[in-house]
């Protein structure tokens, strides 16, 4: 007994479809928390450093990696913005890049 069962074009484009909607929604998705990755320091702390927010580290404790791989504490005094992330100043050291940060206290 052989089966003669077809399957109809628009059932198959009907699937199609379905299947394209869902890879379009995975990868808008998948888009959607790259770009919210992207709003966050690649830094170990994961603290945004777009809009006001670094300006709440003023006063804090922070520490930070330096150029040589050295682990620095101090506070916080002054963050300016103008270049692609905020620079800090770090009891009295400017220019520390606000993605160096590896803790607040």
């Amino acid at each position: 007994m052989t089966s003669n069962h077809r399957t109809s074009p628009a059932a198959t484009a009907s699937t199609s479809t379905d299947q394209t909607e869902q890879i379009a929604q995975l990868a808008q998705s998948s888009t959607l928390e790259q770009m919210d990755n992207v709003a966050s320091t690649p830094g170990a702390l994961g603290i945004p450093v777009v809009g006001p927010r670094p300006v709440a580290l003023v006063g804090h404790d922070v520490a930070y990696t330096d150029p040589t791989g050295t682990t620095v504490t101090g506070t916080c005094t002054c963050v300016a913005f103008g270049g692609n992330t905020p620079q800090l100043t770090v009891s009295g050291v400017d220019g520390i890049d606000a993605t160096a940060l590896t803790a607040v206290f």
